[in-house]
């Protein structure tokens, strides 16, 4: 009877220890997998091959973890977030040769976070947007498949009609498409939307003020552009430019000639990124204003 109690006491105690073991070597790869990822962020690592190539080591460890528990919400959670991170990673620096895997990259984290829980999915949108969905429309845009990149954002919105990131990215499309009268509702509905959201509030506004422009709506396109000056002041590169496309249209020459040249001055990456509905070509119009 004893020797039992004692086999039974051991055996309990093996099984404690092996339960610890693996709860133990669970959170071990989930933590390997953070560190791994927050370095991939970091300025110490200037390669992009490099870069990615601890982003794909950190999506190892998650992959692994998420095989032994595929019920752990929070390791779906983490994993979805670097695989959207692999997909923006690769998008964000045009690595050509890349776009097809990411855009599986960018469709697996989208299965895994519409999986999770309601609340741990929102944690994901962003101008009510999932953003995975985000990331396979700007590969589909970067690929040239510019009739799936609309139907995404469409889709999008038949899903969640108040989505103002959505719209607004779809109105970009449409002003890209030179179907101004659909730009200006999706525009015009993505904007009554953010009220409360300045900076993205503005942004729109100073899209919309470039359709005026477009429509040859000058004075309005004006107003609304100074009114956009006034209120994002951290984001001037596309507002310059905008500017000095009024103020040329204006005649205005000089006025304009100074905007074209902040434009430049304040040229960052990120216009030649994401900004593609609008042929940004300053030196063009600085030209044609110098030979005028």
């Amino acid at each position: 009877m004893k020797n039992l109690k004692r086999k039974l006491f051991w055996g309990a105690i093996l099984i404690l220890a092996i339960i610890i073991a693996y709860e133990l070597g669970i959170r071990i790869l989930v933590k390997r997998g953070k560190m791994l990822y927050h370095k991939s962020h970091s300025g110490a690592i200037v390669d992009k091959e490099e870069r990615l190539s601890v982003k794909k080591k950190a999506l190892s460890y998650f992959q692994i973890a998420y095989k032994v528990q595929p019920w752990n919400q929070e390791i779906k959670l983490n994993l979805a977030e670097v695989y959207g991170g692999l997909a923006f990673y690769i998008a964000s620096r045009k690595l050509e040769s890349r776009y097809d895997e990411a855009l599986l990259y960018a469709t697996t984290a989208f299965l895994i976070s519409d999986s999770l829980s309601e609340n741990e999915r929102s944690s994901f949108h962003l101008g009510g947007m999932n953003p995975h969905l985000f990331a396979i429309a700007t590969i589909y845009h970067l690929q040239g498949q510019f009739e799936r990149e609309t139907e995404t954002y469409q889709w999008m919105i038949r899903e969640n009609p108040n989505s103002p990131g959505a719209l607004h990215k779809l109105g970009q499309i449409y002003i890209l498409q030179g179907q101004l009268k659909d730009s200006r509702w999706h525009l015009n509905k993505a904007v009554t939307l953010t009220p409360h959201d300045h900076k993205y509030h503005w942004r729109i506004q100073r899209d919309i003020a470039y359709l005026d422009y477009l429509e040859n709506d000058i004075e309005v396109a004006a107003s609304r552009i100074e009114k956009v000056l006034q209120n994002l002041s951290n984001d001037t590169t596309l507002t310059f430019y905008i500017y000095g496309l009024i103020l040329k249209e204006r005649k205005q020459y000089e006025d304009a000639e100074q905007f074209f040249l902040m434009s430049i001055e304040n040229k960052t990456e990120e216009i030649e990124r994401w900004h593609q509905y609008i042929e940004f070509d300053p030196e063009r119009h600085l030209r044609e204003i110098r030979t005028h």
